[in-house]
């Protein structure tokens, strides 16, 4: 563990003990503090983190909060945010079957005993969690401690007793937990009193719960409850980032096609759809920014690829939508919902759980395709037909309409401020944070 004492910030760089490598430093402990308000970030560290513009409110309105979470990528932006970033390797991904199973179970029991620890070590804890809805590690705490739990959802509700799933989304979230898993999910029913069986235990469920997405789209699937809130999506601006990885790519272009299929790669077949994309449209018209993992980008170039491709590791997602005319996706809620803004038509090809469904929602509301058979013939039709449509764009500037960013950071803070009881205060803003819709 390393202390930075200029900015009072813990970070944990290792599984090994907490508490005696503190006691090593007794002066330094004794200057840190705990806040009263932690956050818990999903069980992986890949994801992107669609409440960031709203836990950067609570920071702009001078309410400090902890960051509880994996290593890596997602800790590094909130570490700006936080009072304290506490940093658990065990949540990050490993190659192993069942991946994201298995980083959630970890979570439960290598991680929240260390956590215990830390509390116990500064007689100290939080009065409020707040939670990404794959963190079940919050949720055990948050049982265990009797401590309030705010749930945030990226997309729609799974918790909703009159949700309208679509088969393969039924069938997913009904799944039992992977058969080597299930000694781990018994160990954490028999340490905590927790049972998990299927996918759908593993999602958070807290006192509150608050989505991203807008209301209109959220409710096709699963509708609001007097405990479920779908606030909406409010996006930092990043039109601000440094752009050198893009300087080759001719933003603004009318005929430019963005495509990204997520950066989780342990997914089964995550990028194999990559290849079909490019078979599909190289020596076309188009020009096809595709947008993965460092890994699969340098497989993809020692290939070979066209001249009307280029193909990037992660990009800044806004600040190409807002150049795009198509958006090739795998139907993440983050990436809707940045579609929607930007109103930019969208061609899907679902990869994993919540994706099928929030396919089906895009196609009910006619803001786009999603792919049922994924070959260079579909894929090239769906494009065509999708860029050109003039229902589809009438109906992205329907829905970009009700997207209200900062209604929905205010709606975020009205809700802490109610579970946490304190007088929300007046309202700081700055540049960053989109004003605009």
């Amino acid at each position: 563990m390393e202390i930075d004492q200029n900015s009072s910030t813990c970070f944990i760089s290792q599984s090994s003990s907490i508490i005696s490598k503190l006691q090593q430093r007794p002066m330094e402990k004794e200057q840190l503090k705990l806040s009263e308000i932690a956050y818990f970030a999903s069980a992986y560290d890949v994801h992107e983190c669609p409440f960031f513009a709203h836990l950067h409110e609570l920071k702009l309105r001078e309410h400090e909060f902890d960051y509880y979470g994996p290593a890596g990528p997602l800790a590094r932006p909130l570490g700006e945010l936080t009072l304290n970033s506490f940093e658990f390797p065990e949540l990050v991904a490993k190659e192993e079957p069942g991946q994201l199973n298995a980083v959630i179970l970890r979570g439960c029991l290598e991680v929240v005993p260390q956590i215990e620890k830390l509390w116990s070590e500064f007689n100290s804890k939080p009065k409020l969690i707040i939670a990404d809805v794959h963190s079940l590690y919050a949720a055990i705490l948050a049982r265990k401690h009797k401590i309030p739990i705010l749930a945030l959802y990226p997309g729609f509700f799974v918790n909703s007793t009159s949700h309208s799933f679509d088969q393969v989304t039924e069938k997913i979230l009904s799944e039992p937990i992977e058969e080597h898993l299930k000694p781990r999910a018994e160990e954490v029913e028999k340490m905590y009193g927790y049972k998990i069986s299927t996918n759908i235990d593993l999602f958070v469920q807290g006192d509150r719960n608050i989505s991203a997405f807008i209301k209109e789209f959220g409710e096709k699937m699963a509708p609001e409850t007097e405990t479920s809130t779908y606030i909406g999506p409010s996006f930092m601006d990043d039109k601000k980032i440094d752009d050198e990885t893009l300087l080759d790519v001719e933003l603004g272009k009318e005929n430019l096609v963005f495509v990204s299929l997520g950066l989780i790669s342990f997914v089964k077949n995550a990028f194999s759809s990559l290849e079909t994309i490019i078979e599909a449209l190289k020596d076309t018209k188009y020009t096809v920014l595709i947008s993965t993992t460092e890994e699969k980008a340098e497989e993809i170039f020692k290939k070979g690829i066209p001249t009307n491709f280029i193909v990037r590791g992660p990009v800044p997602t806004e600040y190409v939508l807002q150049n795009s005319n198509l958006f090739i996706t795998h139907f993440g809620p983050q990436g809707i919902m940045r579609a929607i803004e930007n109103k930019v038509p969208m061609v899907g090809i679902p990869r994993a759980r919540d994706h099928f469904a929030n396919g089906e929602v895009v196609e009910k509301l006619h803001l786009g395709k999603m792919l049922r058979e994924v070959t260079p013939e579909s894929i090239k039709k769906a494009v065509e037909e999708t860029i050109s449509s003039k229902e589809i764009k009438k109906a992205l500037e329907q829905h970009q309409s009700m997207i209200h960013s900062k209604k929905s950071r205010e709606k975020f803070f009205e809700i802490v401020a109610k579970m946490y009881d304190f007088k929300p205060d007046i309202h700081k803003y700055d540049y960053r944070v989109k004003e605009t819709i």
